[in-house]
């Protein structure tokens, strides 16, 4: 009955292949299905399809999921983009771009693409993804986020590697957000961020489209305020 359910209701927002519809509805069940690790051998046991199935869907779809995920985006950040109001009241801000990261221990003893990352609590050994999200309107709508490859795994791939925050600057510098809210003035956009992105490169992308950014700083960053003097009324 859940797959039913789940597979008309995919159907109704995604142009899915009927040949990929069984095997991403039975991924989708298996991620919302709490379990201790949503492991692709997972989600075989509780959907009956072979776990070989799901490892082609991940490794050879990549665009068409990423589409998926831009195409569903934009149909909830226009609607949400319309008659929005501010963020806070007294400030310009009716778009906010939210950058953070997360961190997914790794499943198994023998994993590519594995790292040793410090979450603040101490230290994981696993993935890293950085999320980009918008905030409009009340609405949490979730881009493309970015996938962290080691300096390993790109070697193995064939690409060039890039730093998490190189990464971002990228994204932020290509962002097209006007496919996603319509029309905006940049104004209306600030960037919201941790002290984890606490670096001038990002900083400088985000002033460059003319955008504002909130951040936390690092403990270790200096900075400097303009003196001046008030006028005697």
């Amino acid at each position: 009955m859940a797959l039913t359910i789940i597979t008309t209701l995919v159907s109704s927002l995604l142009p899915i292949p009927k040949n990929l519809q069984s095997v991403v509805v039975g991924y989708l069940l298996s991620l919302m299905t709490e379990a201790p690790k949503h492991t692709q051998q997972f989600a075989a046991s509780i959907s009956g399809i072979s776990q070989s199935q799901f490892s082609k869907l991940l490794s050879t779809h990549k665009a068409f999921a990423v589409l998926c995920l831009k195409n569903l985006a934009t149909f909830y950040a226009k609607a949400a983009a319309k008659n929005r109001p501010f963020l806070v009241n007294g400030a310009p801000w009716s778009i906010a771009i939210i950058i953070d990261a997360t961190l997914h221990p790794r499943s198994s003893l023998h994993v590519h693409n594995a790292q040793r990352f410090n979450h603040g609590q101490g230290f994981i050994v696993g993935h890293q993804w950085t999320n980009i999200v918008l905030y409009i309107n009340g609405q949490t709508i979730p881009l493309p986020p970015i996938a962290y490859l080691t300096r390993n795994e790109c070697q193995c791939r064939g690409m060039e590697y890039k730093t998490e925050h190189e990464h971002i600057e990228a994204y932020l510098k290509t962002l097209n957000l006007a496919s996603y809210v319509g029309s905006y003035t940049d104004s209306e956009v600030v960037v919201l961020t941790d002290s984890g992105y606490d670096n001038k490169d990002i900083q400088n992308a985000i002033l460059n489209r003319g955008w504002d950014f909130v951040s936390a700083i690092k403990t270790s960053r200096s900075a400097t305020t303009k003196i001046t003097k008030l006028k005697k009324i």
